[in-house]
């Protein structure tokens, strides 16, 4: 998931700092308020748009990590259903 999200906020972040640094408000700015401009955009951009995008475009890949617990035990509760149910 890491990866995922390093993929969607790096291009973006990139785009937005010289997208920043091209508008003359922003260029001369503080590096608190160019900050602060950069995380409202970014953050809405991968919570709203990115993350669930990539969430639905992996979702399989993202299952299969045996290393969550959340998906084990997912996983655990699917096989003891399928198993009540044979038996």
């Amino acid at each position: 998931m890491a990866l995922l999200v390093w993929s969607a906020m790096f291009p973006f972040s990139t785009l937005l700092n010289y997208s920043f640094s091209q508008i003359s408000f922003t260029a001369h700015c503080p590096l608190v308020i160019r900050t602060f401009l950069l995380t409202a955009f970014l953050v809405p951009y991968m919570v709203f748009v990115a993350l669930p995008f990539l969430s639905r475009r992996f979702q399989k890949w993202l299952e299969s990590n045996t290393d969550n617990p959340s998906v084990v035990e997912t996983t655990y509760q699917q096989r003891q259903t399928v198993d009540t149910e044979k038996g």
